[in-house]
């Protein structure tokens, strides 16, 4: 849930008493924060997630915004907040005051009537995905190569900014990958594309066993709503840290900014039932695509990493640019790609998200030896 207001925003009145705001008030002296406590607070939003949240805003006496709280309502709710809290208290430390001045920064994690909390400092801007859904704005090569580029600047600030030099794809693939694969087995089940997929992936990867991959911290769920900018070429924060990795391969970032603005740009621009002049190559692939069902976003898909036009070329240059920048051996980008989209599926949260992440891992089962993904 993305945290985003104007830095002169006030407000002259709010929620009754709060326990967090009593919690917090006691421990205010000791938290480095410019200002005065919070004496009160508003309710944003409450998640209905399984990781389920309510993220409060708090005020000082004088109305001004000093922090923001997310309660946790379930177990997987806490271990979000928790490695949420990890997460911001290493990006912290980093030595890069420009990385640590793009991420919120976490003030106190504890417990207020028995609800674990986290309380961290508000951030700034406006999301990619305001922009994403206004008039046009899928429409245009140069809007769109601006996000993506703004979204690359930024994962190169974060990839600088945490590097943990690099391991061998063996090991890469023992603590992140095969983990991922083996938990969608036992979770999700697996038909014979998906499990030969997976044997691909095995295939590839002993073959490449040697080759190194670089390790960073991972943010987890970098798509636009969670990018926030107050320029357009330039990231003011990224918010929501909740599946990120202190350490892990930054390829999951790399593959989620695009991936997740593909999937929705027929409903961008709803009123035009679907089909984006723009876009002429989208037509092509829903019709191509038939065969692997009427998911929602399987077509979005399948036009963002099989299709043709400048979308797709712009989707291709992001990712080999990021790649190469990294130095990921091209042969397991395909690999990682997978573990990505099987990733996708275990994090989904609702029975239609998750059938619909299965049905593009599916198609991209049987469609992957065209894929410039996996010919690499």
């Amino acid at each position: 849930m993305s945290i985003v207001l104007d830095r002169r925003h006030r407000v002259a009145a709010a929620a009754a008493s709060d326990p967090v705001v009593s919690v917090l008030t006691a421990q205010w002296p000791t938290l480095g924060v410019a200002g005065g406590p919070p004496t009160r607070s508003a309710v944003l939003g409450i998640d209905r997630s399984d990781e389920a949240k309510v993220v409060s805003l708090l005020f000082d006496a004088a109305g001004a915004l000093v922090a923001v709280a997310k309660v946790a309502r379930s177990s997987s709710g806490e271990r979000a907040l928790v490695a949420e809290h990890d997460a911001l208290r290493a990006l912290g430390c980093t030595q890069s005051a420009r990385l640590a001045g793009t991420t919120p920064r976490a003030l106190a994690l504890f417990r207020a009537a028995g609800r674990l909390t986290l309380v961290q400092t508000p951030a700034h801007g406006r999301p990619i995905s305001v922009d994403y859904y206004s008039v046009g704005h899928v429409n245009d090569p140069s809007a769109v190569a601006v996000d993506l580029a703004a979204a690359g600047d930024w994962l190169a600030l974060l990839h600088r900014g945490t590097w943990g030099g690099r391991t061998s794809v063996a090991e890469a693939s023992r603590r992140w990958l095969l983990p991922v694969l083996e938990a969608y087995q036992r979770e999700v089940w697996d038909d014979l594309a998906e499990r030969e997929l997976f044997a691909a992936v095995g295939v590839r990867l002993d073959a490449h066993a040697m080759a190194t991959v670089p390790i960073t911290a991972v943010h987890g769920d970098f798509w636009m709503g969670n990018v926030l900018r107050e320029q357009p070429r330039r990231v003011s924060a990224v918010v929501d840290w909740e599946r990120s990795r202190v350490s892990g391969v930054p390829l999951v970032d790399v593959f989620k900014f695009p991936t997740s603005y593909g999937l929705y740009l027929d409903r961008a621009e709803p009123w035009r039932r679907g089909r984006l002049p723009a876009h002429r190559g989208r037509d092509d692939v829903a019709r191509q695509w038939a065969p692997h069902g009427d998911a929602a976003n399987l077509v979005g898909f399948g036009y963002t990493y099989f299709g043709t036009g400048w979308f797709p070329a712009l989707v291709r240059s992001f990712v080999t640019d990021q790649v190469r920048r990294l130095g990921v051996p091209p042969e397991v980008v395909g690999p990682f790609f997978v573990g990505f989209l099987a990733e996708q599926v275990l994090a989904a949260n609702t029975d239609d998200f998750r059938a619909g992440c299965r049905a593009i891992l599916r198609a991209f089962a049987a469609e992957h030896e065209s894929s410039w993904l996996w010919q690499s």
